[in-house]
């Protein structure tokens, strides 16, 4: 998330861990930049860069979780233009709980959810 120290890695992390100790499957976008090298610290690619890889999963996701913070991030608000377009629910990562308001930044796509 740029604008946002270490693109607000710390909190994409801890989000994703406590959702798979409840059970869920995650795709974290933060965890895929991190495979491909980006620890936080170097410049950030493209945002069509990002969407390539992020896109397909919102396509594949049963839901979207998402943190607070969406005023910060370009790829977010396409992200939810998308999930809102093909009809999926978006959660919010504390109480997954659905939101009144959809657009806060994508944490990870739950793939099996048990709510």
């Amino acid at each position: 998330m740029r604008g946002v120290p270490m693109f607000n890695f710390p909190a994409f992390h801890e989000a994703a861990a406590r959702l798979r100790a409840q059970g869920h499957e995650v795709f974290s976008p933060a965890e895929k930049d991190a495979e491909a090298g980006q620890d936080g610290t170097k410049p950030a690619l493209t945002t069509a860069h990002y969407m390539a890889i992020d896109l397909p999963e919102v396509c594949r996701a049963d839901v979207v979780v998402v943190l607070p913070g969406y005023e910060k991030s370009q790829g977010c608000k396409i992200e939810l233009a998308v999930a809102d377009e093909i009809g999926k629910q978006v959660l919010d990562s504390e109480t997954l709980k659905p939101l009144d308001h959809p657009f806060h930044i994508v944490v990870g796509i739950i793939t099996k959810h048990k709510i």
